[in-house]
């Protein structure tokens, strides 16, 4: 089971056998909910940094849950997701400034128009 994590990075599950369809199913659908969790209801595929710091936070739980379900070691499972979280680290940092830029951006568009719009009303 492949899951986008973050990013843009792709999580593996174990890998399952023939016979383990139910413990497949129940893996992508614990990794499923985790990252489509902090989505909420908007149905809006782009989610703001805190979204998806949130959204990781969900993810690497139900990674590491499916892994120690699997039997894999934890100390080990741990250990790759904190090297993927470190190599996002960058990205995060990028993602951040460019929201708040855009924000920033949109909301001094706002002011302008709003002073505009009073400007044309006096």
């Amino acid at each position: 089971v492949a899951t986008c994590a973050l990013y843009k990075k792709v999580l593996l599950s174990p890998a399952y056998k023939l016979g383990q369809l139910d413990e497949a199913l129940r893996a992508w659908r614990q990794l499923r909910k985790a990252q489509t969790s902090s989505l909420e209801l908007s149905q809006v595929r782009r989610r703001s940094p805190t979204q998806m710091h949130d959204s990781w936070s969900n993810i690497r739980e139900a990674h590491a849950e499916v892994w120690r379900v699997a039997g894999a070691e934890e100390l080990q499972v741990k250990r790759t997701l904190d090297r993927m979280e470190q190599l996002a680290e960058t990205s995060s940092q990028a993602s951040w400034e460019r929201w708040n830029r855009s924000r920033m951006a949109a909301e001094e568009r706002l002011t302008r128009e709003v002073m505009r719009q009073e400007k044309r009303e006096q």
